[in-house]
């Protein structure tokens, strides 16, 4: 009996001891279950390059492609890993569907990429197709082998600041050769897909800008309210099909990204190009012919800066970067018809900081007015490229990423109760915004 008392008293200590240890397990396998299936889907990424072999003073094409998910990214950060001693980086070609984010570029090992989404559009846009395409040379040193680039997107959240989960990484190989660059550049246009004519077949409802060059991909163009679809006039290259994705326009005062694609009859080689259709809303469609714009729009100091896109004056978006020592921007403007125009400031905030600066164009019987936005990032003091993620747009859509000045802080993962902070802060924001521009 004795016996039976003692072994008794034995399992329960051992099973205290256990309980707690139990509980630990059933705890570390709960947890990561719950997120997982509490997790927000968004948009996959990866990358693909346009060329599968290039030989030494040839360019190669790298395009980011997203594909929609439940949840558009309000932001989200890509590290592209190459060979810098193989290739040279160029520059990168923006989308139209990125029209109006910001898209900074950070040359490093990795080479660092950060998409901030339009706040002024109170939601993120729809990423789906090329988002951005990063142009390289090859450098004449190169050896003739295998080449990788490797690109992994992380730091993913939506408009109000919220994670989503990250895609991973994808790679592309390319082959470079010691075949006579321009011989090899030549072939290779010779046996690219292309179109060698893109027009609206109903030219009243808009141009393209920038008009048609068969190496641009992107464009943008604008149509009254009236229209409901537009169909394009295409010419291509020998051997070449041609398919468009839609021809439906969504409803007024959106953006609808149109994309045409230029493929062989083998299916082997592609080349897409996007139109941004812009289409107008209630009484801006009715005003549109009587309303004054500016004719031109150029940075006269700092002296050599220049606005991004190039201006067009059916862009009303623009974006400009300065040194930290510049403290003024002053832009040049010439108006048809008399108009009168006007910028509500030159002077910029503190370096690190976005400044905007609203052009305000009045028609000569100051019966109708239109405005053109410039967004100046004024670069930190040994800021290498402008910060992942702005104060003003931190504060104004909760999109994760304090205010940062160093090069390191693109690099940084943002804790939630940081998210959290910056949610709160959104409404504030947004009216000492105003009170700044007035």
């Amino acid at each position: 009996m004795t016996q039976h008392i003692q072994n008794k008293n034995s399992r329960v200590k051992i099973f205290k001891v256990l309980l707690p240890i139990l509980m630990v397990v059933i705890l570390l396998i709960a947890i990561p279950a719950f997120a997982y299936l509490n997790r927000v889907d968004g948009p996959s990424f990866f990358i693909r390059l346009d060329e599968e072999k290039a030989a030494p003073g040839t360019e190669v094409h790298v395009r980011l492609i997203a594909s929609p998910g439940k949840t558009t990214a309000g932001a989200f950060r890509v590290s592209l890993q190459y060979d810098a001693q193989t290739f040279e980086y160029l520059g990168k070609e923006d989308a139209p569907q990125t029209s109006g984010a910001d898209i900074f570029v950070r040359q490093d090992d990795p080479m660092i990429t950060v998409y901030t989404c339009d706040i002024h559009q109170g939601s993120a846009a729809l990423l789906s197709g090329n988002i951005i395409t990063y142009v390289f040379r090859v450098r004449q040193t190169a050896e003739p082998k295998n080449y990788f680039f490797r690109a992994t997107v992380d730091e993913v959240c939506d408009y109000d600041g919220h994670s989503l989960q990250s895609s991973g990484q994808s790679e592309a190989a390319l082959q470079v050769n010691l075949q006579d660059s321009s011989s090899q550049a030549s072939s290779s246009q010779e046996g690219s897909p292309c179109l060698t004519a893109l027009e609206p077949e109903n030219s009243s409802l808009g141009q393209l800008v920038p008009p048609f060059d068969p190496e641009a991909t992107s464009y943008q163009m604008t149509v009254p309210e009236s229209c409901r679809e537009i169909w394009f006039r295409t010419e291509q290259s020998a051997e070449t099909a041609v398919t468009v994705n839609r021809h439906t326009l969504l409803p007024d005062g959106n953006d609808t990204v149109i994309t045409i694609t230029a493929k062989s009859l083998d299916g082997k080689k592609q080349k897409q190009y996007w139109v941004m259709v812009h289409k107008l809303h209630g009484e801006t469609s009715a005003a549109a012919p009587d309303t004054p714009v500016a004719q031109e729009i150029a940075v006269s100091s700092p002296a050599g800066a220049t606005l991004s896109p190039a201006f067009s004056p059916e862009i009303h978006r623009y974006t400009l970067t300065v040194p930290d020592s510049c403290s003024q921007v002053w832009l040049k403007v010439n108006t048809a018809n008399n108009a009168a125009a006007s910028a509500n400031r030159h002077t910029l905030q503190a370096a690190g900081s976005d400044t905007v600066i609203t052009v305000h164009v009045t028609s000569a019987d100051r019966k109708s007015t239109s405005d053109y936005t410039v967004v100046v990032h004024r670069l930190a003091p040994q800021e290498i490229s402008a910060p992942a993620f702005s104060g003003r747009k931190a504060k104004s859509a909760g999109i994760a990423g304090a205010k940062t000045a160093h090069k390191t802080a693109v690099s940084k993962s943002y804790t939630r109760s940081q998210k959290k902070s910056l949610n709160r802060k959104t409404t504030s924001a947004g009216k000492k915004s105003t009170s700044k521009k007035s």
